[in-house]
Order: C-alpha cells, then sequence, then structure tokens
C-alpha cells in the first residue's frame, strides 16, 4: 500500500476564510442560475411541440421547473 500525503491549506484568518465562503457562494448561486435557464429553455422547447408530449409529462416537467426555480430563489 502507498501512502497518502494530504497538504493542508495554508492559514487563513478569519476574513479571508469569510471571503473564501462568499466566493463559493456567489459560484454555487451562479450554477443554480445558470441550470435554471437550461431547464427553462429546455421546457420552453419541450412544450413548444404538444401535441407530441402527453400530459403527464408536461405536468411532470412543469413540477421540476418550478422546484428549481423555488430553489433558486431561497438563495
Amino acid at each position: 500500500m502507498s501512502e497518502v500525503k494530504v497538504v493542508s491549506p495554508p492559514p487563513m484568518n478569519t476574513m479571508e476564510q469569510l471571503l473564501a465562503v462568499q466566493n463559493a457562494i456567489s459560484k454555487i448561486e451562479e450554477l443554480v442560475q445558470d441550470a435554471n435557464i437550461v431547464l427553462l429553455k429546455i421546457r420552453a422547447l419541450l412544450l413548444a411541440f404538444p401535441s407530441q408530449l402527453t400530459s403527464s409529462k408536461t405536468a411532470f416537467i412543469d413540477k421540476d421547473a418550478l422546484k428549481v426555480l423555488e430553489l433558486s430563489s431561497l438563495s
């Protein structure tokens, strides 16, 4: 078995830690917003052809889009 070396991050003061957390949260928020845009575009494309979708599939898509919107509004 080979040894695993773990390199600890450089020590940060409280302000640096808070800034790092804030940056991480901002990046996550951007990713959620981008995912939300993609899902809304997919939903719009799928709803543009309602004759090819059953009503149950359309309702399922709407529920997922609403969940994403609710999650993005919480952040």
